[in-house]
């Protein structure tokens, strides 16, 4: 069995409120934060297909996501796929 780390974010053109809100507050508290995006991480050791897997707990509209092997500490994106985002060329992260 293989671990990995599923990192699921929204992609760039969709509105992220919660980081928009957690970047406001640590202004507010004197950092200098140009932005935040929050996203999830997902840790899945599994024999499966772990793109399948990626794919069925990922918004395919709203959500970019990245898969890193923590056994071999290779990263496969949704682009590596063959995947063409519909609203996004690239991967945010």
């Amino acid at each position: 069995m293989k671990t990995y780390l599923v990192k699921i974010t929204l992609r760039k053109n969709i509105l992220d409120k919660a980081g928009t809100a957690v970047t406001k507050v640590l202004i507010n508290m004197g950092y200098k934060v140009k932005n935040v995006r929050i996203g999830r991480t997902i840790c899945i050791t599994t024999d499966e297909d772990i793109e399948l897997i990626a794919k069925s707990i990922t918004n395919e509209v709203m959500e970019d996501f990245e898969i890193e092997c923590l056994d071999d500490r290779s990263r496969i994106s949704i682009q590596d796929m063959g995947a063409v985002p519909i609203a996004s060329t690239t991967n945010t992260l």
